[in-house]
């Protein structure tokens, strides 16, 4: 995306439309007072004289777009009775935050199982349905399903991130880092698709772990975001026996966690999601296609934030709540950058191996693109910075903290990385587009 112009938000949402009406958001611009087609406002709050339960409720809540393109989730009213006397009244909703409303969504409040339902239809939604082991096709960038490793020779394993899949991951890729690397291990390149919401990276290890305890021999590793997590409680805490050798790249990862997961920063990660989601969408080549499905998230998180709360999401930062808004996800608490996060402490705690050698390649994206002029506000600038919606509060590449990404413990950091520094180019979804971390891949293992 380049130019002054915002992104053409509308097309992205519409093609993203049938996506959130499977997770239960249909868009519509009615006034959010007005009731659905049909109905009363009386028929809103009460259903044949009785008070309405939850997973019954109708709220709404507002895409708005603000001057600098940051996007905001605002909530409207639940629909949820409060008594006042014999009178039954509608909640009053929060101030409406200025900017343009761009399109109003409505859903029901959940309830029971429905949580857990929600962000499993999530994963399947960015991860899809091809879950598992997979090997890189003898001809061009396509992975097909296997069900075991070969026993003899190099393998590759390829292991993606948050939100995303094996093909996300690799959009864009230049072509030749495939041929290369299905050259060097003699087709033996692999890669695990896996849920990142439903599921904790250790879960996720688990899972990896079952299809290699019984490899052996060495093995390289290519892993994205998240996946590095995925990684290292797949080879320090399980440690599949038979392995020798293992060398492991880890792009972009939040080995100390991100801040984009802490629950203090929920609403602001709502938007930064959002704004990230629209803007990359926005852009020319591969990758345009790989931002607007993110936008499933924060309509999953505003969901569960209404339905466990009761109320608008928009409520003080500093309430307990939104730790358990964050804690239904496991995918995400796992790897919130919080003080005595349990699974993060527990890796940090965990002994060198001699047997690995783990790479990195970082960033610290600072666009110049006036398209992505929100990102000013989603990061604190100074120490004297008070500004109430900063979310990083140092450098990042727009999802995870570049500091984060070389933390293998206390006092224990990567050696060997290759950091983009601060540039305007490299930010979280495109670092395999840019051929110098391919190459850098391959000068690591050779």
């Amino acid at each position: 995306m380049s130019g002054s112009s915002l992104p053409d938000l509308p097309s992205v949402l519409n093609s993203i439309q049938a996506d959130l009406a499977k997770l239960g958001m249909s868009a519509t611009m009615q006034p959010a007072a007005q009731p659905a087609s049909g109905g009363t406002r009386k028929a809103v709050v009460r259903r044949r004289g009785r008070a309405m339960r939850l997973g019954e409720q109708k709220t709404v809540v507002r895409l708005i777009r603000q001057s600098d393109g940051l996007l905001i989730w605002h909530p409207g009213p639940i629909g949820r009775p409060i008594a006042t006397g014999r009178r039954r009244v509608l909640r009053a909703a929060a101030p409406t935050p200025p900017g343009q409303v761009v399109e109003m969504y409505r859903y029901d409040l959940l309830t029971h199982n429905q949580i857990n339902d929600l962000v499993i239809k999530t994963d399947k939604l960015l991860t899809g349905e091809q879950l598992g082991l997979l090997r890189l096709a003898p001809t061009g960038d396509s992975f097909m399903p296997v069900d075991t490793v070969e026993q003899t020779g190099p393998r590759l394993l390829v292991v993606h991130g948050t939100f995303s899949n094996t093909e996300k991951m690799l959009k864009g890729c230049d072509p030749a880092f495939l041929q290369w690397a299905r050259q060097k291990y003699g087709g033996r390149v692999y890669a695990f698709n896996h849920p990142t919401l439903a599921v904790s990276p250790m879960m996720n290890a688990f899972d990896l772990w079952r299809v290699f305890r019984d490899v052996e021999g060495d093995l390289d590793i290519v892993a994205h975001s998240r996946g590095g997590l995925v990684v290292r409680w797949f080879l320090e805490a399980l440690g599949p026996p038979k392995l020798a050798r293992v060398r492991a790249v880890l792009v972009g990862s939040p080995l100390g966690g991100t801040s984009l997961a802490a629950p203090r920063q929920l609403r602001d990660a709502l938007s930064a999601i959002s704004s990230f989601a629209s803007a990359i969408s926005q852009g020319a080549g591969a990758l345009a296609s790989v931002g607007g499905p993110w936008l499933a998230v924060p309509a999953m998180m505003v969901q569960i934030g209404s339905s466990v709360i009761g109320k608008t999401v928009q409520v003080a930062a500093d309430l307990p709540i939104l730790d358990a808004v964050i804690s239904m996800v496991p995918g995400l608490s796992a790897q919130a950058r919080i003080n005595g996060n349990p699974e993060i402490s527990r890796l940090h705690g965990m002994p060198d191996r001699t047997t690995l050698h783990y790479y990195g390649i970082t960033s610290n994206f600072e666009p110049t693109d006036p398209g992505w002029k929100f990102w000013q506000r989603l990061r604190r600038t100074n120490l004297a910075d008070t500004a109430a919606d900063w979310i990083f509060p140092t450098e990042n590449d727009m999802v995870v903290d570049t500091g984060s990404m070389s933390e293998l413990g206390i006092g224990r950091l990567l050696r060997d990385f290759h950091s983009y520094g601060t540039n305007p180019d490299v930010h979280h979804l495109n670092y395999f587009v840019n051929p110098t971390t391919t190459q850098s891949i391959r000068s690591w293992l050779p």
